[in-house]
């Protein structure tokens, strides 16, 4: 490296197991990261607060047409929530190398909550606008992307000799809360209405906190001290000097801007194409859970057993394949089955290539790196 971005090469202390405990139940022995309580307290926060954020991705989605029965407007505040992935989490990643993660994240899940309360209040109050859906959107997003990357690192940390089942048991809880939480919404929709949703996932929030508090974290390498400009240009000098690193950020690009956008386009689906209403369209999303968490239990099961260059083609062989059966599906029956394969397709893809990257780069640039992940599958 050269001019200003020098780095005076010093040794990095290795990362601490966490305590193991004396204690195990059976189950925990067989699933790998489990056996460490501090994971266990990170994992059942994490899925409460993901239940709570997949009941406010459908009831904002329903919330939206119900202002304005327009696919313009759904995909203009799915941008908004999205767009921050992009824009800030080169960022993020900085800041995962470089502050307390667990205060970070703490501070991230705060404004998160606050802005889900601020969409029930606005909702309750009658005075809720599209407008303003966008811009608390956009807020949410933009604090998911400046602590996206220290959250990646966190369940690696948690279970450091368990990485692959760590990776593939996170990605079963988001999935399992996927598969639940569309159903709690359509629910809620129907009886509650939406403001009650977006308080409830406010209240998940405080749970995520607690438990984020509660966990201790091993301890770190020194943190970064390059320049926030240097910090960027080494993290981009070691993915242009590192090709499989290069393909793996590549692979999860692409299923990202030609794949994943069919999550924003669900309830047009719902309401227009297989005319389920509100309650289909829990059931839809459920399914991808449903697939995903099918997927996930196995990986995290069979662990470094299969063959990851397998998982990696066969994942993305599934996840076009059951995409272009969904899109030319009319039967809700048909679609259902199309979506539980596209589940279990992404997280097969992106487990193994999350495996992939936090095994393989170095503990003092991985909060970068791992923004670059997040920018691909943003």
């Amino acid at each position: 490296m050269s001019g200003n971005c020098m780095r005076m090469v010093e040794p990095i202390s290795p990362v601490l197991p966490i305590r193991r405990d004396e204690l195990h139940i059976a189950l925990f022995d067989h699933l790998g990261a489990l056996r460490y309580r501090d994971f266990r307290l990170f994992f059942a926060g994490a899925f409460l607060s993901n239940v709570g954020g997949w009941i406010q991705v459908i009831a904002q989605g329903w919330l939206v047409l119900s202002l304005d029965d327009s696919p313009f407007w759904l995909g203009a505040v799915g941008f908004a929530g999205g767009l921050p992935a992009l824009l800030f989490s080169l960022v993020g990643g900085v800041f995962a190398d470089r502050f307390d993660r667990q205060r970070l994240l703490v501070s991230a899940m705060g404004v998160q909550m606050v802005m889900a309360a601020s969409l029930g209040a606005l909702t309750l109050a009658g005075m809720v606008t599209l407008w303003q859906v966008a811009a608390l959107a956009f807020v949410t997003g933009l604090s998911m992307a400046l602590s996206g990357p220290a959250y990646q690192t966190v369940a690696r940390d948690l279970a450091v000799d368990e990485v692959t089942s760590a990776i593939a048991l996170n990605a079963a809880q988001f999935n399992l809360a996927r598969a639940i939480g569309p159903s709690i919404a359509a629910v809620l929709l129907a009886s509650a209405g939406s403001a009650v949703c977006f308080f409830l996932n406010a209240a998940s929030y405080a749970v995520v906190i607690t438990t984020l508090l509660r966990v201790k974290l091993p301890s770190r390498p020194t943190p970064d001290t390059l320049s926030f400009r240097c910090s960027l240009v080494e993290a981009f000098r070691y993915v242009r000097d590192n090709p499989t690193v290069q393909w793996l950020l590549l692979i999860i690009a692409v299923s990202s801007v030609f794949a994943m956008p069919y999550i924003t386009l669900l309830p047009l689906f719902a309401k227009d194409i297989l005319q389920v209403g509100a309650a289909g369209l829990g059931l839809l999303t459920g399914a991808v859970g449903v697939g995903a968490v099918s997927g996930s239990l196995l990986i995290a099961w069979l662990g470094d057993r299969l063959g990851k260059g397998r998982i990696v083609f066969l994942a993305s062989l599934g996840l076009g394949l059951s995409l272009v059966g969904f899109a030319l599906s009319t039967s809700f029956g048909f679609s259902l089955v199309a979506l539980a394969l596209l589940g279990a397709s992404v997280v097969g893809q992106i487990t193994v290539v999350n495996t992939l990257l936090q095994t393989t780069v170095p503990t003092r640039l991985l909060g970068r790196v791992m923004s670059f992940f997040n920018v691909s599958s943003g």
